[in-house]
């Protein structure tokens, strides 16, 4: 393998989306694979995990701190992180050869994200804003009904959010898979989160093509 390959994983909350993530990282990682995981939209609390640059500068110390976040608070906080993860690769590139940059998410739920506030926003005025673009984009696909039965409650606030997206707005996420698709074709594989997480697993080292 030559080069760094950018892989992202999609999915609505409770598809298994970070499960395979993780998955992934640890085979490539047993398999003497320079590999390093950033989490891409959103805005992080920084759980000091080294595998994850969550942000840990004053800047999002403050942000965190906020309890009264607007709708503009929240999309500055994604074009700080979307800086923070272009400067992480630029360093990832710079110190190896070769690589897997591994994203939870990318600028294809950030579309999702502002489509929600006004579904006629622009796919290019979101690809616009980003300099990272996958190789591979891996969405974990369930129907509504499976995913609202693995909502749990270990955190109540949390799981009523999970819960919130799922119901208001899984017709909207699937709108959006069909219009990317038709821009990036073959990049994105569609994997179907019924299925083990092994079985999954096997879909997706299969697809990132790790002895080539």
């Amino acid at each position: 393998m030559k080069g760094i390959k950018i892989i992202s994983f999609e999915g609505l909350n409770r598809s298994g989306k970070g499960t395979q993530l993780n998955l992934a990282r640890k085979f490539l990682e047993n398999n003497i694979q320079n590999v390093i995981v950033v989490r891409g939209d959103g805005s992080r609390e920084g759980i000091g995990n080294h595998k994850y640059f969550d942000p840990q500068s004053v800047w999002w110390r403050k942000w965190q701190s906020n309890k009264n976040k607007t709708v503009q608070d929240w999309d500055n906080a994604y074009l700080v992180l979307n800086k923070e993860i272009e400067n992480e690769l630029k360093k990832f590139r710079h110190k190896y050869d070769n690589g897997f940059f591994l994203m939870d998410r990318c600028y294809i739920s950030r579309w999702f994200v502002e489509r929600q506030r006004n579904k006629n926003t622009s796919f290019d005025d979101i690809i616009n804003r980003t300099k990272i673009f996958p190789n591979k984009y891996f969405v974990l696909d369930a129907p509504k009904e499976i995913l609202l039965s693995r909502q749990s409650d270990d955190n109540p606030k949390k799981a009523q959010f999970r819960r919130h997206v799922v119901e208001q707005w899984y017709d909207l996420w699937q709108d959006t898979l069909y219009r990317v698709q038709e821009r990036l074709g073959n990049s994105i594989i569609r994997l179907d989160a019924t299925l083990s997480k092994y079985e999954i697993n096997q879909i997706v080292l299969k697809n990132i093509e790790i002895y080539k």
